[in-house]
């Protein structure tokens, strides 16, 4: 019988084994940093707005496509109060903690909804006007042929892509917006594991590799003086990245399975205090880190 495995799941053992171990096997109770909050609140916005654009096309089929996904989004006003309301339902929900942060929680937490309230705004109205939606948060089953697993997961976003020539062959995209303080290094979305996860997730939904892989970056980096802009780091993904993908998987159950968990995070940008609840406890970050 194969075995039952999330994609978040799978995600998390993949980027670090040790914060897995302690967040599925050992059942830590932590709650989430403030960055992560607001992340995930701009990704409940997008997809909010993006259902909207989707329901706005079935039932607008006549009109103009851009016109019908300018007007389908919420307004940069409710934009905010979605966001606001979401950043407090998840505080409320678990709790939220701003550790190694110089300055105090509270000052901390307030800057990070303050953030994901104007990047939730710029997202709505800069961002998602260009995007034409197939499907948000779709769910998918699969059952890879060289892994014994069944993974259930969701991606997050599949849109129709612009043709590379004008009156080309329509692509097809799977794309996931990130939040972040400075914009990201050029080869990002080449070296990334989620988008190659997605791959695996959605070729073996479909039977063909999408065209576009993309990370959607919203920035806010205060030490510019500037409102978020939008960073799109787009790539491909080919078979033998998916095959890649499998054999990785495969070994993290394996270690899993033999009670091995790695802490092969550290040195990224998720082994930070912003980016791991774990972080000032853990055993592979040393204490003179954690002071800084």
């Amino acid at each position: 019988m194969r075995s039952r495995w999330s994609h978040s799941r799978l995600t998390k053992l993949l980027r670090c084994g040790e914060a897995y171990r302690r967040d599925e096997e050992e059942k830590e109770l932590a709650p989430p940093t403030s960055g992560m909050v607001r992340g995930t609140v701009v990704h409940a916005i997008a997809a909010e707005g993006h259902e909207r654009q989707i329901k706005g096309k079935a039932k607008r089929p006549d009109d103009p496509k851009s016109m019908v996904l300018r007007e389908s989004l919420p307004d940069e006003e409710e934009a905010a109060d979605l966001a606001a309301s979401r950043f407090d339902w998840e505080q409320k929900q678990s709790g939220i903690v701003a550790p190694g942060e110089e300055e105090p929680e509270k000052v901390v937490i307030g800057r990070d909804k303050d953030s994901s309230i104007r990047m939730s705004r710029h997202l709505v109205t800069t961002v998602a006007p260009y995007v034409d939606p197939i499907a948000v948060e779709a769910k998918l089953v699969v059952e890879p042929q060289d892994a014994n697993i069944r993974i259930s997961g969701i991606l997050d976003l599949i849109t129709n892509e612009p043709p590379l020539v004008p009156g080309g062959p329509p692509r097809r995209g799977v794309r996931d917006y990130k939040t972040s303080r400075k914009a990201p290094s050029e080869g990002e979305a080449d070296t990334s594991g989620q988008l190659s996860m997605y791959a695996l997730l959605d070729t073996l939904q479909t039977g063909k590799i999408a065209d576009v892989f993309a990370l959607d970056f919203v920035v806010e980096d205060g030490r510019l003086l500037r409102p978020p802009y939008k960073v799109s780091l787009e790539s491909t993904r080919t078979q033998e990245d998916i095959d890649v993908m499998i054999e990785r998987l495969n070994n993290a159950i394996e270690g899993a399975a033999a009670g091995v968990f790695l802490a092969n995070g550290v040195g990224t940008w998720q082994c930070s205090p912003r980016w791991c609840q774990w972080w000032t406890t853990c055993k592979f970050v040393s204490k003179a880190r954690v002071k800084t």
